[in-house]
C-alpha cells in the first residue's frame, strides 16, 4: 500500500488516472483508495482520482 501512497502523494497534479496504478498490486490499490476516501483526501469517479486534500494522505 505504501508504494501506491507513494505514487499519488508524488503526483505532480491535482488528477491522476486509475490506470496510472495499474502497474501495482490491485489489492493494495483498492485498499489505498478505500482508505483515502474515508480520509476525505481523494474523490473518484470515471476511473480518475482527483486529490482533493494532500495533507489528509499519510506519510
Amino acid at each position: 500500500m505504501t508504494a501506491v501512497l507513494d505514487r499519488i502523494r508524488a503526483w505532480p497534479g491535482p488528477m491522476i488516472g486509475r490506470e496510472r496504478l495499474d502497474d501495482l498490486d490491485a489489492d493494495d490499490v483498492d485498499q489505498a483508495l478505500a482508505e483515502l476516501r474515508a480520509a476525505g483526501a481523494v474523490v473518484i469517479a470515471s476511473g480518475v482520482i482527483t486529490i482533493i486534500n494532500r495533507d489528509r494522505i499519510p506519510a
